[in-house]
């Protein structure tokens, strides 16, 4: 499992960066909140990744952040939480604000991400 990449920014994405790491381009797609983070070509920055190997691909996740990587993980593992979903949740909302609605029940708060309805907080 890759745990983190450290590199240069090659290319911003719409969905996430390519990070330059000792000539290899490693496309990692991120939360919109940490991708308007990244300002520049060629910024070093290191990611905290998440591999998600399927039978058809092999995809990377990425985040700025310890904390934000373990509520990603913490989210997969509610049945109906996929990947996708998990990262729209947390474009939506910071770590500690979903936390937060988690211990508050605030419905209105997770159900703001893309894709995400209230039929999935009852499964």
């Amino acid at each position: 499992m890759i745990y983190y990449i450290k590199g240069m920014i090659d290319e911003i994405l719409e969905d996430g960066v390519v990070l330059d790491c000792n000539d290899i381009g490693y496309k990692i797609c991120m939360t919109n909140r940490d991708i308007q983070k990244l300002h520049n070509k060629m910024e070093k920055v290191k990611i905290y990744t998440y591999q998600q190997i399927k039978e058809d691909e092999n995809v990377l996740f990425g985040f700025l952040n310890k904390e934000e990587l373990n509520i990603f993980k913490m989210l997969i593992s509610v049945s109906g939480v996929g990947p996708k979903a998990a990262i729209s949740i947390l474009s939506t909302v910071t770590a500690s604000d979903f936390i937060l609605a988690v211990v508050t029940n605030n419905e209105k708060m997770i159900v703001k991400a893309q894709g995400v309805g209230k039929k999935l907080l009852k499964e």
